[in-house]
């Protein structure tokens, strides 16, 4: 509770402080004319081109297509793998919903209907129906997930890495 008035507190104090200041730029701001302006944006503009120029002539040096596209790569099937993996959670659920709708009896049929539902006679002459028992949820076995044991490697020092790459460099040469 104090964490969040102390906050509170913080943000109103943050909010305060840049008013004020901003109140005190504005009529500084508005005497400067417009040429001024003007220029600078057309200065802005400049350095923007110059900046896309140079990006557009590494570009086309083609040195670093490669790596992009690689890495492309790498992301599109990062992508495309949890898409497949939210397809299964997807099937699995439909699964899932269908096997609780086996186990529900179907109500528009008439026969279930009149059996599922019974009288009870009160000495008052009034009666009550009474709902049918809830259905038990059957679990569906083709979608349990039983528990698999998984085989740890064990994890390279630093020292054993530097060394297996110092030996596939000189198995190169």
């Amino acid at each position: 509770m104090l964490f969040d008035v102390t906050l509170i507190l913080v943000s109103a104090a943050s909010g305060i402080t840049l008013w004020y200041r901003i109140s005190q730029k504005i009529p500084q701001l508005v005497a400067i004319p417009d040429e001024i302006i003007i220029d600078r944006l057309h200065e802005d503009s400049a350095r923007i081109r110059v900046f896309l120029l140079s990006f557009r002539r590494y570009w086309r040096e083609r040195e670093h297509h490669q790596m992009l596209l690689r890495y492309a790569e790498k992301a599109l099937y990062k992508l495309h793998i949890l898409m497949l993996k939210a397809d299964n959670r997807l099937v699995l659920g439909v699964k899932k919903v269908r096997a609780l709708l086996d186990s529900i009896p179907d109500i528009n049929a008439a026969e279930p209907l009149a059996e599922a539902v019974e009288v009870v006679h009160m000495p008052q002459e009034t009666a009550i129906v009474m709902p049918p028992p809830p259905p038990t949820p059957v679990s569906p076995a083709p979608h349990i997930r039983t528990p698999r044991i998984q085989e740890v490697r064990r994890r390279r020092t630093k020292q054993e890495g530097i060394a297996g790459v110092n030996q596939r460099w000189s198995e190169k040469d």
